[in-house]
């Protein structure tokens, strides 16, 4: 698999308009969040290794696409950060990876416990 250059528009292009900008202060990239319909305080967010001065993603080997999601009325990650590499075909692992984060993140929510699944006594 070859490297692929991703460039701010492609990106923006492909997650379309239901991914919103929201870099935090302390990244040098865009990042690209999502709030699930059924759980609004849970947001899927893409870090897509895009530098924020330049608009181009790294250069190769210098870092990978991540997403997670992360639970912000408590504050705490909610599913822990998955990695696509930027080669041939990012976009099909891309969308891949963005449905698999989505389906846990649903998927921790219970209506048994009023919102999220407790393990071994404590919160999940």
């Amino acid at each position: 698999m070859h490297y692929t250059l991703v460039t701010l528009e492609e990106m923006k292009s492909f997650l379309g308009p239901k991914f919103t900008h929201n870099s935090p202060i302390d990244t040098k990239e865009y990042v690209f969040e999502y709030h699930l319909a059924a759980h609004p305080q849970i947001v899927v967010k893409v870090y897509s290794s895009i530098h924020l001065n330049t608009a181009v993603a790294r250069k190769k080997g210098a870092d990978a696409i991540r997403i997670c999601a992360v639970h912000t009325g408590r504050n705490i990650g909610w599913i822990r950060s998955t990695r696509v590499l930027r080669v041939e075909g990012w976009k099909h692992n891309l969308a891949k990876a963005i449905h698999k984060v989505i389906d846990q993140a649903n998927a921790r929510f219970s209506p048994i416990t009023e919102g999220f699944i407790i393990k071994m006594g404590r919160e999940v």
